[in-house]
């Protein structure tokens, strides 16, 4: 049986206008029919249903979920704290771009609420920009998946090598549902995750950071692809 694909993206309340203009073009970059689709909107409480009124891309995916500002419920069903001291401190609390409680939630929503085989997450600023015609990276990455066990995550290609590192990027990635859903989600402790001349500072809280802590106890790994699937990260300012 052909297994089953979820694609999840998500906006923040200042993108969400540049997120759904771009939406249909960024989900068809996967050349992929999707089983479900969602599409998560972080703190747009308030304003969203009058957005969507005008809006036609929300007939393209399964539900509009909103993440308001009550993290703490969708963060504790996974085990992890909230708020952490260390975390908010290291990411510059609520405000900062990179908090890290912001980079988990949208994930995890969709992660609890999806019943693929499979989940394709993709920030709603990030596209494919290569691939060979006939064939998606998600088609290639799940055939990896389900003959490497040593690999937890797939990537496209960002410009580099292809390889197999423990260091993750959450900007696009494939992973088997239930393998994520029974990941560990393994506390910050400095003295020993820490990586010398490793990522910036805020990695360490967001999903990142988490998949990358326990794929290294696990000796798992995250597969980059080769440079025929590459994918782009337009920065919006």
């Amino acid at each position: 049986m052909k297994p089953t694909v979820a694609y999840g993206t998500f906006c923040c309340k200042k993108d969400k206008d540049r997120a759904h203009e771009n939406f249909l073009v960024h989900i068809q970059s996967h050349n992929l029919s999707f089983d479900e689709v969602f599409f998560v909107h972080q703190r747009c409480a308030g304003e969203l249903r009058v957005f969507l009124d005008r809006s036609k891309i929300h007939q393209h995916y399964d539900q509009p979920w909103i993440v308001d500002e009550d993290y703490g419920p969708i963060l504790s069903s996974f085990g992890i704290q909230y708020p952490d001291p260390i975390l908010d401190e290291l990411t510059h609390g609520w405000g900062a771009p990179h908090f890290w409680a912001h980079h988990m939630v949208n994930h995890l929503t969709i992660l609890r609420r999806a019943t693929t085989d499979y989940i394709a997450f993709a920030d709603a600023d990030c596209h494919m920009k290569d691939q060979p015609e006939r064939e998606s990276w998600i088609e290639k990455g799940i055939r990896i998946l389900e003959s490497d066990p040593s690999v937890f995550v797939i990537s496209p290609n960002d410009g580099g090598p292809e390889r197999r590192e423990s260091i993750m990027s959450q900007q696009m990635f494939l992973v088997n549902r239930k393998r994520f859903l029974g990941m560990e989600f393994i506390p910050l402790d400095k003295e020993k995750h820490w990586i010398d001349g490793g990522p910036f500072q805020e990695y360490y809280g967001l999903l990142e950071g988490w998949i990358g802590r326990y794929m290294t106890k696990n000796n798992l790994h995250r597969y980059v692809l080769p440079s025929q699937w590459r994918y782009w990260h337009k920065e919006w300012h």
